[in-house]
């Protein structure tokens, strides 16, 4: 009988350390985000991180910065035969349904029109050579300038 006992307690601390161990595991998980959003206001410079998400004031326009594909750019602490370019992807939306997604680069097809809504790429931060750490992707930021063109007369 007492080691029917022992054997019960044995197995009920297992469980225990079971259910702790998947506690703790199951805490540790971090829960998927939605895109952060911030405001847009046509005409002034707009930063966004990877990820991030702008609704354009007085618009129905939507803009992710979706990732940063590559970044060739010399650094600034060196000289280079090329000045190399930054890729950025993203993603405008018009109603909150249509989306077209692009790809723009720091050299050429630095400004994309979607709609009314011209995009211009100003800025991928930091400039290569200007931190002496590693910069995380989380870390880096690119500017735009939003522009609305006239609607076409016919």
């Amino acid at each position: 009988m007492k080691s029917q006992k022992h054997s019960y307690r044995a197995v009920t601390y297992i469980a225990l350390i079971m259910l702790f161990a998947l506690a703790l595991v199951l805490s540790s998980c971090k829960p998927a985000l939605p895109p952060q959003l911030v405001k847009a206001v046509v005409g002034e410079p707009l930063v966004l991180h990877i990820g991030e998400t702008a609704l354009v004031s007085a618009t129905d326009y939507g803009i992710t910065l979706e990732e940063i594909l590559s970044d060739s750019r010399c650094p600034a602490n060196v000289m280079c035969i090329q000045q190399g370019s930054a890729k950025v992807k993203i993603s405008v939306t018009l109603n909150g349904a249509e989306q077209k997604t692009v790809v723009l680069d720091t050299q050429v097809d630095t400004s994309f029109t979607y709609d009314q809504l011209t995009v211009h790429l100003n800025a991928v931060q930091p400039y290569p050579g200007t931190v002496e750490q590693k910069v995380l992707d989380s870390e880096r930021t690119v500017s735009f300038l939003l522009e609305l063109n006239p609607v076409a007369q016919k």
